[in-house]
């Protein structure tokens, strides 16, 4: 068990939190005006669709959370480990998918 993480995982994580901070703020500033990797907002925007029979929205804003559901499912399966253990892979796995959101966007 480690006891101690390694300094780079702390500055992983920090480009990490600083990478899906832009990520966010250039999809509801730039195409969506939804969040991407904060849906707790996202699922009350669905309900009050839902409550107001607004089928385009419900439509919209349920693609994107099944988006991020399908999302976190595949990461899990990729990354498919319980416990930390240092490694490269889950920096590949979040590199892919800024490399796929770069080419979504252009």
């Amino acid at each position: 068990m480690i006891t101690k993480l390694p300094k780079w995982i702390l500055w992983g994580g920090a480009v990490l939190a600083f990478s899906a901070g832009c990520v966010n703020t250039a999809a509801l500033m730039g195409f969506t005006n939804l969040s991407v990797s904060h849906v707790t907002g996202n699922v009350s925007l669905f309900s009050a669709a839902i409550a107001h029979f607004d089928a385009r929205s419900i439509l919209y804003i349920g693609a994107s959370l099944l988006s991020f559901l399908a999302g976190a499912i595949l990461s899990g399966f990729v990354i498919g480990k319980t416990s930390l253990k240092l490694g490269i892979t889950c920096a590949n796995v979040v590199m892919g998918s800024v490399k796929g959101s770069l080419r979504m966007n252009h």
